[in-house]
């Protein structure tokens, strides 16, 4: 989770504010990209992970307030994304085409795929290997919808594709736990 908020979602985001940038005009100046890159870096999205990766790793202990505050939020959190989620969704209508298909052939097959193939590369514990392949094989998130809902893109897709890939995915994390805790 913490790699997505720190890595996919900047890199998502840059992406879609260049796309705005370059809605306007013809061509990126170096500007232009540096404007999407920090709009993309200064979003509560990206900073709000960040910081707590550093407070997490700086090892600083919270006063009992603040730590029951944050944690009346981190168990709201899951809930409200998913109340949202599905709010986003109910205004949508399914449709699947040749990206959906896509999108979720690599979301739900290739990204697992990779976990392995970097595994038999990287030494890890069997464990936390384990682990890893098992989260890479968890189905698309929410925050491509709301990506698309903010920056007014094809909503639509992005939901389809969350649709599609929880669906599929009822196939290929059985298949990962079968193959990795068998018995």
């Amino acid at each position: 989770m913490a790699t997505g908020s720190i890595l996919i979602s900047p890199l998502t985001l840059i992406m879609v504010e260049m796309g705005a940038s370059r809605a306007q005009g013809a061509e990126l100046s170096t500007r232009q990209i540096l404007t999407a890159v920090r709009r993309a870096i200064t979003k509560p999205v990206v900073l709000a992970p960040a910081a707590g990766i550093l407070l997490s790793l700086s090892d600083v202990s919270l006063d009992a307030l603040a730590h029951a505050c944050l944690a009346l939020i981190g168990s709201a959190a899951a809930g409200v994304a998913l109340f949202l989620t599905g709010a986003i969704l109910s205004a949508q209508s399914f449709r699947l085409d040749w990206r959906i298909v896509a999108a979720t052939a690599a979301s739900d097959v290739v990204r697992p795929l990779l976990a392995i193939a970097v595994i038999h590369f990287i030494p890890i514990a069997p464990d936390p290997a384990k682990t890893a392949i098992l989260l890479a094989a968890v189905p698309s998130g929410f925050f491509g919808i709301l990506f698309a809902v903010n920056y007014r893109l094809d909503s639509a897709t992005a939901g389809s594709m969350v649709i599609a890939s929880t669906g599929f995915s009822v196939v290929t994390l059985a298949i990962a736990i079968a193959m990795l805790f068998p018995g």
